[in-house]
């Protein structure tokens, strides 16, 4: 039986390890534009690496609500799927600690997706296999009660998740520190964000617009993540991928989001609004090149 503990330490590494899919705010505002929340980071090394603070806090901002997520999946009329998920048994061939971390975020995504459908004995499979590598990684103590308290106390509060999940990361981060592993916690981001963009580039379709909008929205996150991944000079295990994510970036190259100017109005209640939206523009060739990299490169990080 899974008890509350474990339920909320999944809630933690579905979203500290899969940065599933970046949004532009629960408000659709802009990622450019809008000022992200702040974000406490007590480990030393993000003080002393503040391109690395920055990175991960603009990730993190751009993690949706699960909610949201699985609306915009289910208005494609896509079901449960399943077959599109990495095997829960494949966990125990992960033997390096480069495929262990890739695939502590995989899962950490494909955790996020089955309880977005209310999938129970697959979000038990999941959460299993997930700690799993966690323990083989010698990180299944990282995430102390502290943090699954606070995170039991803040579910509705987007803003104070945020919070808690980017001190959830240092404190990953800061535990694999101590044995000279921190590049380990950038493979687990980079496993969940691929994974993640895999799941729903399976998903989206020509007449979903808010799906195929949140793929574009990518190109954001990818920076981020590729800033991330960079600040590790002459860590080896991220060199193959960070030339993954710069393929990958390559092809968002050529997806157009364009923020229209902001204006502000008075509702009938004289209440001041103010709006203003980004468009994106993807071909359908662009779409299929993204679809079939992610495709790829997903492939390759799970066998």
């Amino acid at each position: 039986m899974i008890t509350k503990k474990l339920i909320h330490l999944s809630l933690i590494l579905a979203a500290s390890g899969s940065v599933f899919l970046s949004s532009c705010g629960e408000s659709g505002s802009g990622h450019e534009e809008d000022p992200s929340p702040e974000i406490s980071v007590n480990d030393q090394d993000a003080q002393e690496n503040p391109e690395r603070r920055e990175a991960v806090k603009q990730i993190f901002y751009t993690i949706p609500s699960p909610m949201e997520m699985a609306a915009l999946i289910r208005k494609s009329g896509a079901d449960f799927d399943s077959s599109i998920l990495n095997p829960t048994e494949k966990s125990e061939e992960y033997t390096s600690v480069t495929k262990q971390a890739l695939n502590l975020g995989v899962y950490g995504a494909d955790l996020s997706y089955a309880s977005m459908f209310d999938q129970q004995q697959q979000s038990i499979l999941y959460l299993s296999a997930a700690r799993s590598l966690a323990k083989k990684l010698n990180v299944e103590d990282a995430i102390d009660n502290n943090i699954i308290e606070r995170v039991n106390e803040n579910r509705n509060n987007r803003d104070s998740l945020l919070t808690i999940v980017s001190d959830a990361y240092w404190s990953l981060n800061g535990y694999l520190k101590e044995g000279d592993r921190e590049e380990v916690s950038a493979l687990v981001i980079v496993g969940g964000w691929v994974e993640g963009l895999y799941l729903a580039t399976s998903h989206v379709t020509a007449d979903n617009q808010a799906l195929s909008d949140r793929i574009a929205e990518q190109k954001y996150s990818l920076k981020d993540l590729l800033a991330l991944v960079s600040s590790y000079e002459g860590a080896e295990e991220l060199a193959g991928v960070k030339q993954d994510l710069t393929e990958i970036q390559a092809l968002f190259d050529q997806v157009e989001i364009n923020k229209s100017k902001t204006e502000t109005s008075k509702d009938e209640n004289g209440t001041m609004v103010i709006g203003g939206a980004s468009t994106t523009t993807v071909s359908d060739a662009t779409m299929e090149s993204i679809k079939a990299k992610i495709q790829e490169v997903r492939n390759q990080y799970i066998q």
